[in-house]
């Protein structure tokens, strides 16, 4: 029998839990608040998808590295800790991922986007002045265009082709003033 990604609806009642723990998370101190943010992320993926959990990861790791570091493709980050990581081929992690519908994505960072607000709202970083800053990027792609996170482009740097993936930064208050305080400088 073949593999099949299936897929549940996340409910109101399992945001509030996820909230809640990552809440806590958020609070302690001398933890790195990307690597809290990513393992949030990987939760809301085995909370959507209903499957073992270590087939999911061994699915998805290389997709969130290949967001992650500069390396450029999912076959590359495969190629690279396949062995470490105890990952599945090329060509079955291709497979499985090509049965996701471009809906599965943009629905999992709607709720990652909406837990990490309330999660920002309830420890206090909104009355702090933090802002994130949601964007998805686009990098220049040159190489085999079957991949599976290369999308058409408008022409940039010679190619018609991009990688696309979703990028969030905190921006500091901080740095907000400072350039706004420069900017009535030189008006």
């Amino acid at each position: 029998m073949a593999f099949k990604l299936k897929k549940k609806n996340v409910t109101q009642e399992d945001e509030k839990i996820i909230c809640r723990k990552y809440a806590k998370l958020f609070k302690k101190k001398g933890i790195e608040i990307n690597k809290v943010i990513c393992e949030l992320f990987i939760s809301l993926i085995y909370l959507y998808f209903d499957n073992p959990k270590r087939k999911l990861y061994k699915i998805f790791f290389p997709v969130i590295m290949a967001n992650f570091i500069e390396i450029g493709s999912i076959n590359s980050v495969i190629k690279e800790y396949k062995r470490k990581k105890n990952l599945y081929s090329e060509s079955y992690t291709c497979r499985i991922l090509r049965q996701l519908d471009e809906n599965d994505s943009l629905e999992i960072s709607r709720i990652f986007r909406k837990i990490l607000f309330k999660i920002l709202k309830k420890n206090g970083f909104k009355n702090k002045g933090c802002c994130i800053a949601i964007d998805i990027t686009a990098k220049p792609f040159y190489g085999n265009k079957r991949f599976l996170m290369v999308k058409r482009t408008k022409k940039n740097a010679g190619t018609n082709f991009a990688i696309q993936y979703l990028t969030a930064c905190r921006i500091n208050l901080l740095v907000k003033s400072t350039m706004l305080s420069s900017f009535k400088l030189v008006r």
